[in-house]
């Protein structure tokens, strides 16, 4: 692989909504001049669309939930598929610095780079797992670029407000976006803007397979 790979975390815990979002995510923000690696470290409730997983250029990796997801391995994996973009499934009862200790291990950098982590929580559990589980849910909340609240509708509007100025003491440079229904994500990642699409995120994968191209002719 002659130029690194951009990696995507999508953690949260199972029925949170991390396959719905990918979906999502790739609909919104996938061209058909990259290679995309999706690698899941969790079957949830949800899967990969089929039309996804049908593309040419788009490969999904499944890690059974026991396998560790080591340097090594994970090396192994980026020089198999050589991605442009990375996106993977992290289970959020796993400690989301372990995954990172892995993505920025010396070999690892060298073919790759973390560009955005995204934390899905739903709002009705959310108190739950924070007061059962905080060394799992903060490192989420600390490294996320984007937390996404499922179900907001179904708390007060007070409770909402507080729980974002908590997070915003321990990240104050993530973005929200509130959700009542997963499902109707789409839209509202269309309408918002928010992901990185079109003309810009074209050149930046043009310019990569240019290098590509250099680099093979020498």
């Amino acid at each position: 692989m002659n130029t690194k790979a951009d990696i995507e975390i999508v953690t949260g815990f199972i029925g949170a909504g991390k396959t719905t979002f990918i979906n999502s995510l790739i609909k919104n923000t996938y061209l058909n001049i990259e290679n995309l690696l999706i690698i899941q470290y969790e079957q949830g409730n949800q899967k990969i669309l089929d039309v996804i997983t049908n593309d040419n250029n788009i490969n999904l990796e499944v890690i059974p939930g026991g396998s560790p997801l080591d340097s090594f391995h994970l090396e192994n994996i980026l020089k198999k598929y050589k991605p442009h973009r990375v996106i993977i499934e992290y289970n959020g009862t796993k400690n989301l610095s372990d995954l990172l200790d892995v993505l920025y291990s010396k070999s690892i950098k060298k073919i790759a780079k973390v560009t955005s982590t995204f934390f899905i929580t739903d709002c009705l559990t959310y108190d739950m797992f924070l007061n059962n589980m905080p060394t799992l849910i903060m490192p989420n909340l600390y490294h996320s670029n984007l937390i996404i609240f499922n179900n907001s509708n179904k708390i007060p509007e007070k409770n909402l407000s507080t729980i974002t100025k908590e997070i915003r003491s321990i990240n104050k440079d993530s973005f929200f976006l509130n959700i009542d229904d997963i499902s109707k994500l789409d839209t509202l990642l269309d309408e918002t803007g928010f992901m990185d699409r079109g003309f810009f995120k074209a050149t930046r994968i043009l310019t990569k397979n240019f290098i590509s191209k250099l680099t093979l002719r020498r």
